[in-house]
C-alpha cells in the first residue's frame, strides 16, 4: 500500500479517511482489495448531506466506455430498463449507512446524467478528469469540505451492488 501511495503521490497519514473500493468479489487483478488512505484537504464546510464526518459514497461515472463500444457510455446503457448508473446510485442512496452520494461525471453527458439519476437525492455532480485517477481525485476534493470519516468509491458501470457488499465495505 505504501509503495502504491508513494507512486501515485498519495501521502500516508493515520489521520486520513479510509477509502474502500466496492465491487463483486473481493479481489481485483492486482490482488485483494484493501482500504487505502487518501489525502485530507481543507475540511471546513459541511457535506451535501448536511453532516460532518460520516460515510460518503463516490460514484465514478466519467468514463467514455470506448472498449465497450456503442453510441453512449456504458454507465448510461440500460439494464432491466434502467441505466447502469441508476442501479448503483439507488443502492447507495437507499443504504442507511451512507450519509450522502457524490457522482463524478463527464460534463458532455449532462443530459444523460439527468435522465438517469436526476430524481435521486444526490449531491450536484462533479466534472471528472482525463483519467480515472484524476476523476476520483476530483470527487474526493468535492467531498473534502465535509470531512467524511469514510468514502466508498464505486464504478458506475458495476450495477450489481447489494446491501451485503455495502455493509461489508462499511465494516
Amino acid at each position: 500500500v505504501a509503495a502504491h501511495n508513494q507512486a501515485h503521490d498519495v501521502p500516508l497519514s493515520r489521520h486520513a479517511p479510509r477509502r474502500c473500493r466496492l465491487g463483486i468479489g473481493g479481489d481485483s487483478r492486482y490482488g485483494p482489495r484493501r482500504p487505502r488512505t487518501v489525502p485530507r484537504g481543507r475540511f471546513n464546510q459541511q457535506t451535501t448531506a448536511g453532516k460532518m464526518g460520516g460515510c460518503m459514497a463516490l460514484i465514478v461515472a466519467a468514463g467514455r466506455g470506448q472498449r465497450f463500444g456503442g453510441e453512449i457510455p456504458k454507465q448510461y446503457r440500460p439494464l432491466a430498463g434502467e441505466p447502469l448508473l441508476r442501479h448503483c446510485a439507488r443502492a447507495l442512496v437507499d443504504h442507511p449507512g451512507i450519509d450522502g452520494v457524490q457522482v463524478v461525471y463527464h460534463p458532455d453527458d449532462a443530459d444523460l446524467y439527468e435522465r438517469a439519476v436526476g430524481d435521486l437525492d444526490l449531491a450536484p455532480p462533479v466534472a471528472g478528469g482525463r483519467t480515472r485517477q484524476a476523476s476520483v481525485l476530483h470527487g474526493l476534493e468535492a467531498l473534502a469540505p465535509g470531512a467524511p470519516d469514510r468514502v466508498l468509491i464505486h464504478d458506475a458501470a458495476r450495477p450489481f451492488l447489494s446491501r451485503r457488499i455495502i455493509d461489508a465495505a462499511i465494516g
